[in-house]
C-alpha cells in the first residue's frame, strides 16, 4: 500500500529497506511529507543508500529540467529557516519560563550540586498553576519537535544545546512527579518531613499501591504538614504533586461508586479558586483545602469495612439510600442486604447474556429483572420505607449503574 497510492498525512518517520527507484521511489517518500497539524517536518531513515536514486527521481519529477541529475538538489526545505524557527520556540519558552519569575541562565551557569538545587526552583516557577504548567508543556514539545527537524543536522543545533538541555531537564523532572506514586497514603507519607525541600522520591522505597499493601496513615501529623508547608520554598510543587494524588484517588472513587461525585465537585471547586489566585495565601489555603479533602477522602475510603460491606456492594446501597434520610437501623440493614444479594443475582443474570449491553432486548432483560427484584415482597425494598415511585426511580438508578460498570459478569472495576 506504500507504494500503490495510500495515504497517510499524519505520517512523521518513514524507514526505507528496499531499493525503490523513479516514480515508485516519489510515491513512497510523499507518505511523508503531507502537511498535518502538530507535524513538523517528515523523516526519512535509509537502510539501503537511496539517496542516488532519490536526487535522480527529485531531478525528473520536480520543476528540475527533465534528465537532470544535479547534486546538488536538497530534498528538504530551507535549513536556515528549520534553524530559525528552533531558535524562536526555545526562546518562547525561555521567555515563558522568565515571565514565572526563573531565569533560566540559574541553570546554564551552573554545576554539579548547585544544578541540581536550582532545578527544583524552576520547576516550582513552572508549576505556578495548572495554566502556566500545560502552556510550558506545549512550549517545551514545541522546541522538542523543531531541533528533531534539524536531527541530521547537529552543527545548527549545537550553539543552542545548553539551553535545550536546561529546558530538557526542567520538562523531565517535572513529569518525574507521575512517576511517584499517586497513592494518597504513599505522598502524604513522603510529604511529611521533607514537604521543605523538593519532592524528587524514588518509588521503588515508596510504600503504597505498587506493592500492593494497605498502611495506617493514623501517624500523619496534618498539622506539621502544614505548618511545614508554610516554610516550603516550593509551595507550587507541592501543591502540585498532591493535587495530582487526590485526582486519581478520586477518580478511582467516583468510578467504583458514583454516589461519591459530590467530592469531585468539591475538589474541582479548590483547583478552580487555586488557578485563579496564585498568591501566598491562597496556595497555602490550596494545601489546607486539599489536606482537609485528603483527609475525607480517607474517612470514605473506609467506610465499605465500617459498613460491613464490599466496595461493589457499598455503591448499589448507597444508591438505594440516596433518596432516603434517618433510615433507621433496621431498614438500614435490610437495603444492605437487598443491595447484597441484587448484585450477586444480576451478576448470575450476565453470566447467561453475551454482550449483553449491545442488544436492546437483554438490555431490557436486565432493566426489568432489577425492577422485579427491587419491588418482590421477598427479595425487594422495605415497604414502609419505599414505595412504588421509589422502586421505579431507583431501578432506572440502579440499571445505570450496573451499565456503566459491568460490561459482563466478569468484567467490572471490583473484579478480581
Amino acid at each position: 500500500m506504500w507504494l500503490t497510492g495510500f495515504d497517510v498525512p499524519s505520517l512523521a518517520t518513514l524507514y526505507i529497506d528496499k531499493p525503490l527507484q523513479g516514480h515508485t521511489l516519489m510515491q513512497a517518500i510523499a507518505r511523508a511529507n503531507r502537511v498535518y497539524e502538530g507535524k513538523n517536518n517528515g523523516l526519512l531513515i535509509d537502510y539501503n543508500g537511496i539517496l542516488t536514486s532519490l536526487r535522480a527521481a527529485l531531478a525528473r519529477y520536480s520543476r528540475a529540467e527533465v534528465g537532470s541529475t544535479d547534486e546538488s538538489i536538497t530534498p528538504y526545505n530551507d535549513l536556515n529557516q528549520l534553524q530559525e524557527d528552533y531558535a524562536i520556540a526555545l526562546q518562547t519558552c525561555i521567555d515563558h519560563i522568565a515571565n514565572l519569575g526563573f531565569d533560566l541562565q540559574e541553570l546554564l551557569e551552573t554545576e554539579g550540586f548547585d544544578k541540581i538545587a536550582a532545578l527544583p526552583s524552576a520547576v516550582n516557577a513552572v508549576s505556578t498553576n495548572d495554566e502556566s504548567r500545560a502552556r510550558f508543556e506545549v512550549l517545551a514539545r514545541e522546541v522538542f519537535k523543531k531541533k528533531q527537524a534539524l536531527i541530521t543536522e547537529p552543527k545548527l543545533t549545537a550553539p543552542y544545546q545548553g539551553r535545550y538541555n536546561a529546558i530538557e531537564q526542567i520538562y523531565k523532572h517535572l513529569h518525574e512527579q507521575h512517576k511517584i506514586s499517586l497513592d494518597i497514603n504513599a505522598v502524604l507519607r513522603s510529604l511529611q518531613g521533607v514537604v521543605s525541600e523538593f519532592i524528587n522520591v524514588d518509588t521503588s522505597h515508596l510504600p503504597g499501591a505498587e506493592s500492593g499493601k494497605t498502611y495506617d496513615i493514623s501517624n500523619i501529623d496534618f498539622e506539621l504538614l502544614k505548618a511545614e508547608f508554610a516554610n516550603s520554598p516550593t509551595k507550587n510543587t507541592s501543591v502540585q504533586i498532591l493535587k495530582e494524588a487526590v485526582e486519581r484517588q478520586l477518580q478511582r472513587m467516583v468510578q467504583r461508586n458514583p454516589s461519591r461525585i459530590d467530592y469531585y465537585t468539591r475538589y474541582q471547586q479548590v483547583i478552580q479558586n487555586y488557578n485563579r489566585e496564585t498568591d501566598r495565601v491562597a496556595i497555602e489555603q490550596t494545601f489546607e483545602e486539599l489536606l482537609q479533602l485528603v483527609k475525607d477522602l480517607l474517612e470514605e475510603d473506609t467506610r465499605a469495612v465500617r459498613e460491613g460491606l464490599s466496595e461493589e456492594y457499598l455503591a448499589v446501597f448507597d444508591l438505594l439510600c440516596s433518596s432516603k434520610d434517618n433510615l433507621d437501623t433496621r431498614i438500614r440493614n435490610r437495603v444492605k442486604q437487598v443491595a447484597q444479594s441484587l448484585i450477586e443475582a444480576v451478576k448470575s443474570q450476565l453470566q447467561q447474556l453475551e454482550n449483553w449491553r449491545d442488544k436492546e432486548s437483554t438490555r431490557a432483560t436486565i432493566k426489568s429483572f432489577i425492577y422485579d427484584y427491587l419491588y418482590s415482597e421477598d427479595t425487594g425494598l422495605p415497604v414502609d420505607a419505599y414505595d412504588d415511585s421509589d422502586v421505579d426511580n431507583l431501578s432506572n438508578i440502579v440499571f445505570l449503574h450496573i451499565y456503566q460498570q459491568y460490561k459482563s459478569a466478569n468484567k467490572h472495576p471490583y473484579a478480581a
